[in-house]
């Protein structure tokens, strides 16, 4: 197996989160279209990474539940070091991201008719439970995993039972 051209695939497409992250807060642009793009190029990133580990790992005739699960561990890297640059990213990089969205949400509260301070500081407490790095790291984990899951079975489905009858 290549694994050197997937290990790239994995350092340098998490490289490019990294940057894309960073572009989108010197920008100024992270709680609008940052949000958005940074999800579309992880979904990116992993359907190809889980496409390009399968195929590789297919290439040496391997079972299907051999490819599935080296693929999984590649994808399953990407997704851990993707968990601790968001983590990282949320923690020392943008600190006041989650300050802001909860004033984002605590506004549209107000503006929706919550008008009551102890109202409005129970609904501070409770995002403030979810909106942190800690929680925001998880989540992006727990998605990840699923995705990778998902798209490691499909793309080894695809590539070693239906891609032989398209090329026969």
């Amino acid at each position: 197996m290549n694994s050197k051209k997937i290990n790239l695939w994995i350092i340098y497409g998490s490289l490019g989160f990294l940057l894309l992250k960073i572009g989108f807060y010197l920008s100024g642009l992270q709680h609008d279209m940052g949000k958005k793009a940074s999800m579309i190029f992880l979904l990116f990133l992993l359907v190809t990474i889980a496409y390009i580990a399968a195929d590789e790992i297919l290439k040496q005739d391997a079972s299907f539940w051999s490819a599935v699960r080296k693929t999984l561990r590649k994808t399953m890297l990407f997704s851990l070091l993707i968990t601790l640059i968001t983590y990282a990213y949320y923690q020392w990089i943008d600190a006041d991201f989650f300050a802001t969205e909860i004033h984002f949400k605590l506004k549209e509260y107000y503006k929706n008719g919550t008008t009551d301070r102890s109202e409005l500081l129970k609904h501070a407490m409770q995002m403030q439970q979810i909106l942190n790095p800690y929680a925001h790291a998880l989540i992006t984990l727990m998605t990840l995993t699923i995705g990778s899951i998902f798209y490691t079975l499909f793309s080894t489905l695809i590539l070693k039972y239906i891609r032989p009858k398209f090329l026969k």
